[in-house]
């Protein structure tokens, strides 16, 4: 494995996750990713009191699924695809543009902006099917370095939406 160093992703979770909660990376709660692996030359507070800041009038919304796919390189991960709305653009391109300009350096930048295709991974603990409407209603700040553990995930900061 390449060296691990800090690291970070937004995604809305679609189950309860309590902040602090620390996870094996294998064993990932279902979400939707916002912004995929990012490394950025700031402190995990400032990330939450930022992303906190962007999101003060974001409101709750739906979003529905559409069809099963595979993705990745040998396309052997299955995805559930989610319809692209325009809340869910909104929001997603507001987040990815303010990392833009705090300085973030995606590690997939091909899969952020006008790559982007929401989804939802597969996970043990659930997925999602097809033509299936969930309410989004929160996005959470995922440190992907935990207490120098790079095989660890922990639910940094969740921020609730109006």
């Amino acid at each position: 494995m390449e060296d691990l160093t800090q690291k970070w992703a937004i995604i809305a979770l679609m189950e309860n996750v309590q902040d602090g909660a620390e996870f094996y990376y294998t064993d990932f709660p279902l979400h939707i990713t916002l912004a995929g692996v990012f490394a950025i030359n700031k402190k995990g507070l400032w990330l939450a009191e930022r992303l906190t800041n962007l999101l003060m009038d974001q409101k709750t919304f739906k979003i529905q699924t559409g069809k099963k796919d595979m993705f990745g390189p040998n396309k052997d991960v299955a995805v559930m695809k989610i319809m692209k709305s325009p809340e869910l653009l909104g929001m997603y391109n507001k987040i990815h543009s303010w990392l833009l300009e705090s300085g973030a350096i995606y590690n997939e930048p091909q899969y952020q902006g006008y790559g982007y295709l929401p989804h939802s991974t597969f996970q043990k603990s659930g997925l999602l099917n097809e033509n299936e409407v969930r309410q989004i209603k929160s996005v959470s700040i995922i440190d992907l370095f935990p207490n120098g553990d790079g095989y660890k995930r922990k639910v940094f900061k969740t921020i609730e939406l109006k």
